[in-house]
């Protein structure tokens, strides 16, 4: 597994969000800034994986620790429930 570009993790963030936190997806959508957050978050994240990696982190371990920061958000945090 390698970790995901930017593009990729736009879209995983934006599958996240409408299954697991359908209340924030949907308000963002409403305000037309759905699009615009998931690719901040993606960006952040990855900005945040560079960070580590020149710090001597190895870029896997790095994007496991920092991806629920910005992208895959836990619902209990935003009290949500999944979208079945």
């Amino acid at each position: 597994m390698a970790v995901p570009n930017e593009q990729e993790l736009t879209e995983l963030t934006r599958q996240h969000w409408t299954k697991w936190l359908p209340a924030l997806a949907q308000s963002a959508r409403q305000q037309g800034t759905f699009d615009s957050l998931t690719q901040q978050a993606a960006r952040e994240t990855l900005a945040e994986v560079q960070r580590k990696v020149s710090q001597g982190m190895h870029p896997l371990e790095a994007y496991e620790m920092v991806k629920q920061d910005w992208c895959f958000l836990n619902p209990r945090d935003w009290n949500e429930a999944p979208q079945q």
